[in-house]
């Protein structure tokens, strides 16, 4: 539903908002953690869930302001190899 949110207030069929929540989910690698509550997820875990939320929309651009600042170095160092990578994939 976190990651919903955007498509629900575009009013996008829930369909096709459900497939799209679990491409972006996969693409971020939590398709596992769909179900699971914020809470229960790691911080680096719900700064993919950011991520997914701005993604799922398939923005042309897509603004950060210091997505990572919170996050221990060697989790911040891989969540900035991983956006790169998306961001090669989806362009």
């Amino acid at each position: 539903n976190n990651v919903r949110l955007p498509l629900d207030l575009a009013g996008m069929p829930r369909a096709e908002g459900n497939t799209r929540v679990s491409e972006v989910l996969e693409l971020v690698g939590l398709g596992k953690f769909a179900d699971v509550l914020p809470r229960e997820l790691s911080g680096g875990m719900q700064m993919r869930v950011s991520i997914a939320r701005g993604l799922v929309t398939r923005p042309k651009l897509l603004l950060m302001d210091e997505p990572f600042g919170a996050l221990d170095e060697i989790t911040r160092n891989k969540l900035d190899s991983d956006l790169l990578r998306l961001w090669q994939e989806q362009n």
